[in-house]
């Protein structure tokens, strides 16, 4: 379509390129629907701004390292029926991030604690927040191992800046220094 061709190379400068991939589509149905000028741009912008919106979610998967699989949609309820429903769903609101509170997931081995929280993690995601997810062995070995070569402040942060850090298999194993030491620089009390 000549129109397109004129378009691409003025929606690459303006960083608007997703709009090509619905313009043909979105233009047939402007002409179909006889949508004016206005209603067709509406919905070319609304388009790129779904694809840029579906695009940093996929990155905040990405950056957050946990199973992306595991989502409230994904979990048996009647595994663990003792798990109350009620408030994992008020907590996948994600006001406690919002209100800068800790929550603690505790319980035998086997009951769905990782799965809840990366289910958890997964939707802080999808609205928005920047996650991690690891290992607090994993992340205190890291932390250790920056004490040893100077960039222990640069780990530090990178454990620090996200909205919601969740560490899994918290004290699963016994907490050698500076471990508990490293554990102070994060707010648990808040």
């Amino acid at each position: 379509m000549e129109l397109t061709h004129q378009l691409a190379p003025l929606l690459r400068t303006l960083r608007l390129s997703g709009i090509l991939e619905t313009l043909d589509v979105r233009n047939r149905q402007a002409v179909e629907q006889q949508s004016s000028f206005v209603e067709f741009l509406t919905m070319l912008v609304h388009d790129e701004v779904e694809r840029r919106a579906q695009k940093n979610l996929r990155l905040r998967l990405r950056r957050a390292a946990f199973d992306p699989t595991k989502t409230l949609e994904g979990f048996d309820f009647s595994f663990n029926p003792k798990l109350n429903k009620a408030q994992l769903f008020d907590l996948a609101t994600c006001a406690f991030i919002e209100r800068h509170e800790n929550i603690l997931i505790y319980g035998p081995t086997g009951v769905g604690k990782s799965h809840v929280s990366q289910a958890l993690a997964h939707e802080a995601c999808r609205r928005g927040h920047e996650v991690l997810f690891i290992d607090t062995a994993k992340m205190l070995a890291h932390l250790a191992g920056g004490r040893a070569d100077g960039t222990h402040e640069q780990r530090l942060a990178r454990y620090t800046r996200p909205d919601l850090l969740v560490l899994d298999d918290f004290a699963l194993k016994p907490l050698r220094a500076p471990g508990p030491e490293d554990l102070n620089h994060f707010d648990f009390e808040s």
